[in-house]
């Protein structure tokens, strides 16, 4: 469990450790260990076309997430290619009453691509709605 607490302190603060600069190309998607090994890979989403930029910096990257945690963390950083970056969604003052807040998910809804993701979005604010 302790892996899962590290990720998710390491997106929480993910700019703040590895810089702004390497924080717009890349951010941490997952970590994985080999076995029994206590090898820790860290899986990071890179924009395409910057592949080589986060390449060139991975002992910078992981130097610095060791350096955050104070221990030797990271061993190995694995790149996976993305075409666009996560991006940190609008934040929202849900208020049922509020009727251009439901008009403003559902415009924003119309331009996710995914329809799985476009899905459980709907179903989200629904329920969400319905408890109020």
């Amino acid at each position: 469990m302790k892996n899962g607490f590290n990720l998710s302190s390491l997106v929480d603060n993910w700019t703040n450790i590895v810089g702004k600069e390497i924080s717009d190309n890349c951010y941490p998607l997952n970590i994985k260990t080999q076995g029994n090994s206590k090898e820790v890979t860290l899986l990071v989403n890179v924009m395409h076309g910057k592949e080589i930029e986060v390449e060139y910096n991975k002992k910078n990257i992981t130097d610095k997430i060791n350096s955050y945690f104070g221990y030797s963390f990271i061993k190995n950083i694995q790149i996976k290619i993305v075409d666009t970056k996560y991006t940190k969604s609008k934040e929202y003052h849900v208020n049922k009453k509020n009727k251009k807040n439901k008009k403003n998910f559902k415009n924003d809804l119309k331009t996710i691509q995914d329809k799985n993701l476009k899905n459980n979005l709907e179903r989200l604010i629904n329920a969400f709605n319905e408890k109020k």
